[in-house]
């Protein structure tokens, strides 16, 4: 296979897995599967992917990636952190309808892992975690709020909004998140 082909068939994979993985979750992939829904020869997918594994971990990775650069993006934007936290509530609600209330795919799949072990999986899983809190506490820290705590609270609050939207299929826990979320900003902006 030329370069051209197989950078080809890496997007082309890599573009397809994450709609596959939020919608049917980890456990029911298939490579098979994701090389027909790609439209993509099972034999070079499995050339450049020879499991699910090392396939979920390079689309972790290149979302992870995505991830930290619209983040920086959005830190390096002139909103305030209350305009941050509500901007990301929101993307948040596009997210899930975007996706039929699917939910996180990097829970979804640690979730899915349990008594299983694909370190390498786990890693992403742990890594995304934690660029999420790094945004958090750089959303507070633009307006010296008591970063760590308040930080940790917008995380759980994002993290519990997700699955419970995933869970009712409603985007009423986003909604909620993102009032209690903007109002324990305000306590904090007051302190």
């Amino acid at each position: 296979m030329n370069t051209t082909n197989k950078t080809t068939t890496r997007k082309q994979a890599l573009d397809g897995f994450g709609p596959i993985l939020i919608k049917q979750g980890y456990d029911w992939i298939e490579i098979e599967k994701v090389a027909a829904a790609t439209h993509l020869d099972p034999d070079a997918l499995k050339a450049e992917f020879p499991s699910k594994a090392l396939l979920c971990e390079a689309w972790m990775e290149e979302t992870e990636d995505s991830s930290r650069r619209h983040h920086e993006e959005l830190l390096n934007s002139d909103r305030s952190a209350r305009e941050l936290i509500d901007h990301y509530f929101r993307e948040l609600e596009s997210f899930m309808q975007r996706h039929e209330f699917g939910g996180c795919p990097f829970s979804n799949t640690a979730g899915a892992l349990r008594g299983r072990s694909e370190p390498r999986i786990e890693r992403r899983i742990a890594e995304h975690k934690e660029e999420l809190r790094r945004f958090f506490r750089r959303v507070c820290e633009r307006e010296s709020l008591q970063s760590g705590m308040l930080a940790e609270s917008l995380f759980l609050i994002y993290s519990g909004a997700t699955t419970e939207s995933s869970s009712l299929r409603s985007l009423e826990p986003v909604s909620a998140g993102r009032q209690a979320a903007l109002s324990l900003h305000d306590l904090h902006a007051v302190a």
